[in-house]
């Protein structure tokens, strides 16, 4: 009995010296719960149960050699391990939060390409309940941080390894090292991606090269020959002008010309005659970057990742044309963002608002029509001359975005959609105002633009995305959202007569596609051929501006899936593939 009883002491005691390490795997396991299931909450995480067993895999595997030694280098080590650790979980809750969206390539897009600014707006959307998790979680981090570095500091725990004849066997090591070892090579030869993924304390690394990536494959994009045979502009185009106007945040239902009950749009409700008013396009996504980058390249959202083969501002760089970009987005991008990047051999581009350094500095999008009109009035050379406008629109905040003496709603203002003084009402009128205002720039750039009687000209406006109005929680525009509003957009063309007499079937064709549903990351060949770019096997049945246009069967969500769309009560939208 008592050989038995000293044998299963041997056994046990190795287990004395690993308090510490239990300590620390139940503290960090109980922080990575809250925060997931915080996250999980509001709509970001899916699969819980998965991401916290990947996340202790990586983590018992990084830590166990505190199982073995006490050696102040692996305590430093195992220090270090758990700061990196918690630090990524309360960032990932962060920008969870702030973003609604977990990390991934697209986070880093997300962050990339926001300013403190557009952080802090943000920010003061969020609901109160998410406020409030977001404090617990930070607390919980902190308090769970110091409880961690207290473990670390304490007296060190003696280890005694089971002596086996000629050498020492270490059974909590060998329990959690070996067994964690085998998983994650299993992982790694047969899913590597999986591995990394999964685990927050690898997935910001990954995600961000992934990121990096795709950028610098999508600068390349204009020293690379386009993927076409024949690439010409069409005869009778090489006096073309075209003037790209990318709207922010404009939802089509808030467009008087569009059937609004406002008339947020006097100007073109005006001249409604002139113009190609396509009411079923959708936007690729509700986040800038995303949309913009699906709308001027060849990828699609049915393609298993972004992987564009061409731009348009490739193929307008090999043709020579004259390519100028006015933007009155925040400069503090002009570094990260895709638009960026997708025109840098533009002849010219210029950014009004903002800097890196100090991002206070905003200007209304009337700042951006001096250098239109310079551009504008210079003799036309030997090829087309597109000019793109990139306006801060109707971008939250909505009563920052309109000048004073521009603004068509008051706050005070009231009619059927504000009966009462809430802020709900104060909001729809500052968005209706902007919209107004939109509407505005672009009577001053048509009304230019009609005094080239001799040449074809056009102009494009669209919207990057939608907007959803008064909304609170998962319905508020964000990575994923579901709401019909953020995704349904505005897409206008006007022509002047020279380019009705010189390309009528373009007309013609498109007045038959006006209510046939598309979306935007499918409208490259269209774009093309409104520029006057065909290529040899020109794709027409994704061509707007063609009889051979086929409508989408379904749209899809920035994941490449099937997209399901809800409107304001939570009932899926089905949109018509044509509209009668």
């Amino acid at each position: 009995g008592k050989m038995k009883k000293d044998l299963l002491l041997q056994l046990i005691r190795p287990f004395y010296g690993t308090r510490r390490f239990f300590i620390m795997i139940l503290c960090f396991l109980f922080l990575i719960t809250i925060n997931y299931c915080i996250l999980g909450y509001i709509g970001v995480f899916s699969n819980i149960v998965e991401k916290i067993f990947f996340e202790l895999l990586i983590l018992v595997w990084l830590l166990s050699p505190l199982l073995l030694s006490n050696h102040i280098l692996i305590r430093l080590w195992c220090t270090l391990v758990l700061a990196v650790a918690t630090l990524l979980n309360m960032v990932t809750l962060t920008t969870g939060i702030i973003y609604q969206v977990e990390a991934s390539e697209t986070c880093w897009e997300l962050i990339s390409n926001s300013s403190w600014s557009e952080i802090k707006e943000f920010a003061a959307d969020f609901p109160l309940r998410t406020q409030l998790f977001s404090c617990f979680g930070l607390l919980t981090g902190i308090a769970i941080s110091s409880v961690l570095l207290l473990v670390m500091t304490r007296k060190k725990y003696e280890i005694s390894p089971v002596k086996v004849r000629s050498f020492s066997l270490n059974i909590p090591f060998l329990l959690c090292f070996v067994p964690f070892t085998c998983i994650v090579i299993f992982y790694l030869f047969s899913s590597p991606e999986k591995l990394l993924k999964k685990s927050i304390a690898t997935r910001y690394g990954y995600e961000y090269l992934v990121f990096k990536a795709r950028l610098g494959n999508l600068a390349r994009l204009n020293d690379l020959k386009p993927p076409y045979e024949m690439l010409k502009f069409n005869q009778n185009s090489s006096d073309l002008l075209g003037v790209i106007v990318i709207g922010e945040s404009a939802a089509r239902d808030h467009f008087g010309c569009y059937g609004y009950s406002r008339n947020t749009t006097p100007y073109f409700s005006q001249i409604k005659d002139e113009l190609m008013l396509f009411d079923n396009i959708l936007s690729s996504s509700p986040v800038t970057p995303d949309a913009l980058k699906y709308l001027f390249t060849n990828a699609k959202l049915s393609d298993k990742s972004f992987q564009p083969t061409s731009s348009l501002t490739q193929l307008l760089h090999h043709l020579n044309a004259e390519t100028y970009l006015f933007s009155n987005q925040g400069a503090w991008s002009q570094y990260n963002m895709p638009m960026v990047l997708m025109f840098n051999r533009a002849n010219e581009i210029k950014f009004f608002s903002g800097s890196a350094v100090n991002d206070h500095f905003f200007q209304y999008d009337e700042v951006i029509l001096d250098d239109f009109l310079r551009i504008e009035k210079q003799p036309m050379g030997k090829s087309p001359r597109f000019i793109f406008l990139h306006l801060y629109g109707s971008h939250r905040k909505f009563d920052q975005r309109t000048p004073p003496e521009d603004i068509l709603f008051p706050a005070t203002f009231r009619d059927r959609l504000t009966r009462n003084n809430s802020r709900a009402a104060k909001e729809l009128n500052a968005y209706d105002s902007s919209i107004a205002y939109t509407d505005k720039i672009l009577k001053t750039v048509i009304e230019q633009l009609k005094k080239r009687n001799d040449q074809p000209v056009f102009l494009l406006y669209f919207s990057d995305h939608g907007e959803v109005m008064n909304a609170s929680g998962k319905d508020k525009r964000s990575y994923h959202c579901t709401r019909r509003e953020a995704f349904e957009i505005p897409f206008v063309v006007w022509t002047n007569e020279e380019y009705r007499k010189r390309f009528p079937d373009m007309i013609r064709n498109g007045t038959g596609n006006l209510h046939k549903l598309a979306q935007t990351d499918r409208l490259f060949p269209s774009l093309c051929a409104l520029l006057q770019i065909s290529w040899k096997d020109f794709p027409n049945t994704q061509n707007l501006f063609s009889t051979r246009y086929i409508p989408m069967d379904k749209v899809y969500s920035q994941k490449g899936k099937s997209a399901v769309f809800t409107d304001r009560n939570g009932n899926k939208v089905v949109f018509p593939k044509d509209k009668k």
